[in-house]
């Protein structure tokens, strides 16, 4: 489990935005940069909170497996950069983990509440049950939390299951929660990719269903998410072709609310247009 530069950015810029005190991860990460790199990172972004450190000081991976033969910043080194207090939560003491959670089942409420922001580096699409485990990680967030998800929505890299962007969005939006973006990553054959936002000012009640891309290319997916005060996380979504009135009436009264955000798309394309735009969608 793991990403790259460009995720990592999206977590300084929301760090920037408003700083993240305390960050939990699913799983050991493998943070495919460098120390170096990193460290130009949180500078550049104005988030480094150790300025007299050296890169020959910072740790190297040598804890995830996926990290063999690189040399890659290790995921507390980097989050500590920041300032961050990190805790790592897996099923298992497998790569160390600080504490042990079984996300398919509902947690203890002595661990709702514990973290700023949540990193699920390809948690949801390797879980049985994705649904418990979406709501649970809603629970460990602080009431102004904000989620980070990238895990992988076409069978490519062995998933136990694709989750879909309105499967994300959804219960995002049902839950009450501040602001969200759903972004599919349709990579080229050399590493790049176009990133296609959900567009929430084209979802409206009705036959008119976001179409998701016809490609054989291997497809991310990142999903951001902002908790309020008045979030909840137990609400289950209805799909788009079964809602009642009543669902869709309140489903678009939180949805006006993202619709209203601020707050710029996280991930954009790194290469020029390649796939055609479906509707329900915009390149970024």
């Amino acid at each position: 489990m793991g990403f790259g530069g460009t995720v990592a950015a999206t977590v300084c810029m929301e760090h920037k935005r408003r700083p993240v005190n305390r960050i939990c991860s699913f799983g050991r990460q493998t943070l495919f940069f460098t120390p170096e790199a990193a460290l130009n990172m949180v500078r550049y972004y104005g988030v480094l909170q150790r300025p007299e450190i050296k890169v020959e000081d910072i740790p190297v991976d040598d804890v995830t497996t996926a990290s063999t033969g690189g040399k890659y910043i290790r995921d507390d080194a980097f989050w500590n950069l920041m300032g961050m207090k990190f805790t790592c939560i897996d099923v298992s003491a497998y790569e160390g983990a600080d504490k042990i959670i079984n996300l398919n089942m509902p947690i203890s409420k002595d661990d709702h509440g514990i973290a700023d922001m949540i990193i699920d580096g390809s948690t949801i699409d390797n879980v049985f049950n994705p649904a418990q485990a979406l709501q649970n990680m809603g629970a460990i967030l602080t009431e102004r939390g904000r989620y980070i998800g990238v895990n992988v929505t076409s069978l490519h890299c062995t998933p136990y299951l694709a989750p879909t962007p309105q499967w994300f969005f959804d219960y995002f939006v049902f839950n009450g929660w501040a602001d969200c973006q759903v972004i599919l990553l349709v990579f080229d054959n050399a590493g790049g990719y176009n990133s296609l936002m959900l567009d929430p000012m084209q979802i409206t009640p009705g036959p008119n269903v976001p179409v998701f891309p016809i490609t054989t290319q291997q497809i991310g997916i990142y999903a951001f998410a902002e908790k309020r005060i008045e979030s909840t996380t137990h609400k289950i979504p209805n799909q788009q072709h079964y809602r009642s009135d009543a669902e869709w009436n309140e489903f678009m009264v939180n949805l006006q609310r993202i619709r209203a955000s601020d707050r710029s798309p996280l991930l954009p394309s790194t290469v020029p247009k390649f796939i055609d735009i479906p509707f329900g969608w915009r390149l970024v």
